[in-house]
């Protein structure tokens, strides 16, 4: 107890937080490499839009280190230090989403599916967005959607089996993203339209 306690609960947090800025800075690293082949994207043309989702998410939008149109999806707590300017930081709950997290979700997806033929999605995803990244099928409730999610957490079931069930339940999960995306994909610059 007392000051020994104290003590320790001071180291173990800076501990943490020493862990945390070795991890961030690994995923910033992780991402510039992976992105140094993708030098012909035009990066600040408007045309790219760049989604980073999770408990990573804003270190891997820095490791970005691009301009771009940004949208960053992260738990509550999470910093945003250093984002790049025009970034928008968007907050939900993990592991149960939260209201403020689908409302979040539905204005990514609806800015995924406003891309238009030429435009390019980025999508930058870490741990924590399967339950930050959520639009449920229309004809689930966001009430009822949440208290399935804090059920499917609380039951022990293995992550396979619980996913299943969140991809059965969604929009965006499953590849619903990526088809959202579709119009983006679907015609390339100086294509003709139409079928």
């Amino acid at each position: 107890g007392g000051r020994d306690g104290c003590q320790r609960r001071v180291r173990a947090k800076a501990h943490a937080a020493w862990h945390a800025a070795v991890a961030a800075g690994e995923e910033e690293r992780a991402v510039a490499r992976a992105f140094d082949e993708f030098s012909d994207l035009r990066w600040d043309s408007g045309d790219v839009l760049v989604v980073a989702t999770g408990k990573a998410a804003v270190a891997m939008l820095r490791g970005l280190g691009r301009p771009a149109r940004a949208i960053v999806l992260a738990p509550h707590g999470v910093s945003g230090d250093g984002l790049p300017e025009g970034a928008r930081l968007l907050r939900g709950a993990h592991p149960v989403p939260d209201r403020s997290g689908l409302r979040a979700s539905r204005e990514i997806l609806e800015e995924v599916r406003a891309l238009r033929g030429g435009q390019t999605l980025v999508y930058l995803v870490s741990g924590g967005t399967s339950a930050l990244l959520e639009v449920a099928r229309p004809e689930i409730a966001a009430g009822d959607l949440i208290d399935t999610y804090r059920l499917l957490v609380g039951c022990g079931a293995p992550i396979a089996d619980i996913n299943a069930v969140r991809c059965a339940l969604s929009q965006v999960k499953g590849g619903g993203l990526a088809v959202a995306a579709r119009p983006a994909w679907r015609r390339r610059p100086g294509a003709r339209a139409g079928p």
